[in-house]
């Protein structure tokens, strides 16, 4: 088994905030001690870093061991910066989706155990899958939510790509993390659903408001 090949158990870094879906980059801030240590040992050994949204009413129990859902992104860290302090900021490279199970840990952090759950190709390759994210590139586009260069290459053939491509939007439009972990659970053809009615709604609100002129208009006096 070679470093870039997934362990069976993996690091947890549970947060309140983030969802790491496959095919995205997340870049962190890393401060507190059990998670310095967690940096320090994927630097030695594999890289491989899980993130895990906290479930609701972690606050009462953060410094414990509140729980966090099952679902997950594992993370392969890209890029580390040490700080002088001891702090770190990284860049986490999502690899594949898992099923998280802890495991009893003899480090500060926490462990569990990492089942892969692959996302279904199948669709987003089809005649169907490729008609939606045709139409979700052409809202992206229209809402800025694509590079240039991207938008004129159009979309991917490849289905790794692809969903790469739709991940990224589901990175993107939910700001709410628990809607992210929702649309992280889903399959492909239910997320990119759930990603065209987020950006429907965004682009029918960016039409309503460039219909009024903004208040510094001069053809408003």
């Amino acid at each position: 088994m070679s470093e870039r090949d997934l362990p069976d158990e993996l690091p947890v870094f549970p947060l309140p905030n983030a969802v790491l879906f496959p095919g995205t980059t997340l870049p962190l801030y890393v401060f507190e001690p059990r998670y310095r240590q967690m940096v320090e040992d994927a630097l030695r050994h594999g890289r491989w870093i899980a993130v895990a949204l906290l479930r609701p009413g972690f606050e009462a129990d953060y410094e414990g061991s509140p729980e966090f859902h099952e679902m997950g992104g594992a993370g392969f860290l890209v890029r580390s910066n040490r700080l002088d302090d001891g702090r770190f900021e990284i860049v986490l490279e999502g690899r594949e989706r898992v099923h998280l199970e802890e495991v009893p840990s003899a480090r500060l952090y926490r462990m569990a155990r990492a089942v892969p759950c692959p996302e279904d190709a199948s669709w987003i390759t089809g005649a169907e899958g490729t008609k939606t994210l045709c139409g979700l590139l052409e809202l992206a586009k229209e809402l800025r939510l694509v590079k240039k260069d991207d938008a004129r290459r159009g979309l991917p053939a490849d289905a790794s790509r692809r969903l790469a491509f739709l991940n990224q939007l589901a990175a993107e439009v939910m700001a709410d993390p628990n809607d992210r972990q929702e649309m992280l659970i889903a399959e492909p053809r239910e997320r990119s659903v759930l990603v065209q009615s987020r950006l429907r709604f965004s682009h029918e609100l960016h039409v309503s408001l460039a219909r009024y002129p903004r208040p510094e208009d001069p053809g408003m006096n």
